[in-house]
């Protein structure tokens, strides 16, 4: 009985150590990090070997955190900071504290993502220089050769939206990714590309919240304002109206 017993758990630590492996012993690769933008109800939640971190301005279901994209809260590595949204409490550190402290606001970390996703999501922002926005910040989030995955909805011929399409991947590109895939479906554009350096936006920048919220009367504008629009002051009206669509022109972009 002892020798079934001893076999029976050798076989369990077998097949764990099977399940944490991958072919020939080999480790598994950690979970590829994907930010799903602009994701309503979290449509990557529960994908094998992906840890999905989604937000919206309106979400739609409690997994997505509710942040503001175009203006986003980003910190560097080394700061702490927290995954979930302000509101549940939940803490970067699982450790006991011996005193109670207020909750770690939500923040996205600089080059730490694998994967950035705007699924549908640039068509609905209302000016080029929004689009703009979310397009750096994107870059400031990925990874080196990070992915960027855009779709945007048209169910016209491919060749109605061609310049449209022309002028967003000379801008994307432009702002430190390369192009490495398109295709036109039945019913939206599919763009994806790489992050590479920039030559434009500082890899020194972080745009994190300030330690105070104290202003005094020589330093009105808050720091974290100010380094943010250092981030895009390299792009001129040109660039950013790269991003334009056709329907645009019901709006004032400023």
């Amino acid at each position: 009985t002892t020798t079934s017993s001893s076999s029976s758990t050798q076989k369990q630590h077998q097949m764990q150590q099977h399940d944490q492996q991958g072919p020939q012993g080999a480790a598994v690769a950690a979970p590829l990090k994907l930010l799903d933008v602009g994701s309503c109800y979290n449509a990557f939640d529960g994908t094998k070997n992906v840890d999905v971190t989604a937000i919206d301005l309106s979400p739609a279901v409690p997994s997505v955190v509710q942040h503001d994209f175009v203006s986003p809260t980003i910190i560097s590595k080394a700061q702490p900071h927290s995954k979930s949204s302000a509101v549940d409490g939940t803490r970067a550190s699982d450790a006991p504290l011996a005193y109670p402290t207020p909750p770690m606001p939500f923040a996205l970390v600089t080059h730490s993502y694998d994967v950035v996703v705007f699924n549908f999501l640039l068509s609905y922002l209302p000016t080029p220089s929004l689009r703009f926005r979310c397009c750096v910040n994107a870059w400031r989030c990925l990874k080196q050769s990070g992915i960027l995955i855009i779709t945007t909805p048209d169910s016209s011929h491919q060749l109605k939206a061609a310049a449209m399409v022309k002028a967003w991947k000379k801008t994307i590109e432009e702002i430190g990714f390369r192009r490495w895939k398109y295709e036109k479906t039945t019913h939206f554009h599919g763009l994806v590309f790489r992050a590479i350096k920039s030559q434009h936006i500082p890899e020194s920048v972080s745009l994190a919240p300030r330690a105070s919220t104290a202003a005094t009367q020589d330093d009105v504008a808050p720091p974290t304002v100010q380094r943010e629009e250092s981030v895009f002051a390299w792009a001129s009206e040109d660039l950013v109206a790269g991003l334009a669509r056709p329907s645009d022109t019901v709006f004032q972009d400023s």
